[in-house]
């Protein structure tokens, strides 16, 4: 038996790196998988598999058995179904909710609900005037972000 939580991380990019850096901060041990070797969290982490784990997912499955929870760190939507498909038969607890996620990666549901919550929200366009933020809806991070100063733009 181990005498530190161990977890599994899939994705090694910004994610991953949070991921792995929190959770060695916690004092577990980490376990990364990413397509890339060059994945920053890989060198960060206790031990890694480099391989797609959307696409072998049997594979993976086998990789992460030892460990006591995973997260994926990404948010390619394809690979998080079938990895939610993957880890719902499985004993081990999968950090991540469908549901929730349909829901904030998209800004428009996103802002619906807090709405309806009373959250306060910037002022939507039109009413908020230039200089503006565009951001796609269902984009992560910083994809496709833009400031505007006039309707050209």
């Amino acid at each position: 038996m181990r005498d530190k939580m161990k977890i599994g991380i899939i994705g090694g990019a910004l994610q991953g790196m949070e991921a792995v850096f929190l959770s060695k901060k916690a004092g577990f041990e980490t376990f990364v998988i990413d397509k890339k070797e060059t994945a920053p969290a890989v060198s960060l982490a206790d031990s890694h598999e480099i391989m797609d784990a959307a696409k072998d997912a049997d594979k993976a499955k086998r990789l992460l058995r030892d460990c006591d929870v995973v997260v994926p760190a990404f948010e390619e939507i394809d690979a998080l179904r079938i990895l939610n498909k993957m880890m719902g038969d499985s004993e081990i607890p999968f950090l991540f909710d469908m549901d929730a996620y349909d829901i904030s990666s998209s800004k428009k549901r996103s802002n619906e609900i807090m709405e309806q919550a009373g959250v306060p929200l910037p002022r939507p366009w039109p009413e908020c005037g230039y200089p503006a933020i565009v951001k796609p809806s269902s984009q992560s991070g910083s994809i496709g972000v833009s400031a505007v100063n006039n309707d050209s733009e």
